[in-house]
């Protein structure tokens, strides 16, 4: 298959790369010393083959391999990688490449960003949910017990490559986390790519033509918010957090065991409720796409979320990094493909919060489930 390039017009530009087999072109195109941060898992998948390709031609990288799971985004396993880092003598001519998930990613790009002031970074997403999400923009963080990603840094990647035949060794529930993010893109600017998320022949052992190109389409509608608003400071980025905000208070209070495209998903369903509270008190149109976010949590079999209160949620909502003066700032969206970032009341937030419940009942009532 033909190799799909885009190029992502943020400040640095860099090239996202997505084709198959693609270990030669990392090795050909990256240069010097480097550090590879893998996890328990995508080192057997990618992290040692490409370990053992830099070692052929002589470059002898650092590999760190971290705890795989959410837990290795810490201030601890922060600190433990520099300080490998440190003792082994990086330096800034180092190339801090990340292969695995939005985890490792997130934590690869936050040591790269704040070690010696910045190294270079390469992603080399193994997920598709990294792929859709966490490899594109230049966002990178840690978790604090009080909230997820409260701190990180804007630091952009000198290349990003997505090896679709990594996806093939995924289990089905790890591919859904990353079809919710597709569909979210897809709610955002390209009905055609919502639907192609939703297909049955979008599937972790599907072509690589489809995957590419289902792929393509999904970081297209990323690259472009991110070359308009690459540092959230316009609101345009802000709009990629759409059923995020709920979904990142659901993972804080489980302690992240909610696997983050589920929490993503529910957040979809109440962020299409929360679109019409606010559209009935704003008296502005709104055409419901809560069909959608139905049709996705059914495509993925949505485990029921946590069963909380909208109370026991607020602290973590408050902490939002949207936030900002009085009152709560939410992404909404009045109609598919033309989300914002508003400023909601309390009143709306439990409005929503009760049709929303309501529907969560009659899906668990479906299920079957007490």
């Amino acid at each position: 298959m033909n190799l799909r390039t885009i190029h992502v017009q943020a400040d640095p530009a860099y090239p996202i790369h997505i084709g198959v087999n693609l270990l030669e072109r990392i090795t050909s195109e990256t240069h010097g010393r480097a550090v590879i941060i893998d996890d328990e898992h995508t080192r057997g998948v990618l992290g040692q083959a490409l370990v053992d390709a830099l070692s052929t031609q002589g470059r002898q990288p650092l590999h760190i391999t971290v705890p795989a799971g959410e837990g290795s985004k810490s201030v601890d396993t922060w600190q433990t990688v520099l300080r490998t880092m440190a003792d082994a003598g990086v330096t800034r001519d180092t190339t801090v490449m990340a292969v695995g998930g939005g985890v490792v990613g997130d934590l690869a790009g936050f040591v790269a960003a704040t070690y010696a002031r910045g190294l270079p970074f390469v992603q080399i997403p193994t997920s598709l949910l990294a792929m859709a999400d966490a490899a594109v923009g230049g966002k990178t963080g840690i978790n604090l017990p009080e909230g997820k990603n409260l701190v990180g840094a804007f630091w952009q990647p000198a290349a990003v490559y997505m090896d679709v035949a990594t996806l093939a060794s995924l289990p089905q529930d790890r591919f859904n986390e990353g079809r919710v993010e597709i569909a979210k893109h897809g709610l955002l600017a390209d009905t055609a790519l919502l639907a192609l998320a939703l297909d049955d022949a979008f599937e972790p052992h599907a072509e690589a033509t489809l995957l590419a190109d289902v792929l393509a389409r999904s970081v297209a509608v990323k690259a472009d918010v991110v070359a308009e608003d690459a540092l959230e400071q316009s609101g345009a980025r802000a709009t990629l957090n759409l059923g995020h905000t709920l979904a990142h208070a659901y993972e804080a209070i489980a302690q992240h065991t909610i696997a983050h495209g589920v929490a993503v998903a529910w957040g979809l369903l109440y962020a299409a409720h929360l679109s019409a509270a606010w559209a009935a008190h704003e008296r502005v149109p709104f055409n419901a796409w809560t069909t959608h976010a139905h049709d996705l949590l059914a495509r993925i079999d949505a485990p029921l979320p946590p069963d909380v209160t909208f109370d026991a949620l607020l602290p973590y909502l408050k902490r939002d990094k949207k936030n900002a003066g009085v009152g709560r700032r939410w992404v909404l969206m009045p109609d598919v493909g033309h989300a914002r970032l508003a400023q909601v009341t309390d009143r709306m937030e439990r409005e929503a919060w009760a049709s929303y419940a309501e529907d969560v009942a009659t899906i668990r009532a479906r299920k079957g489930t007490p």
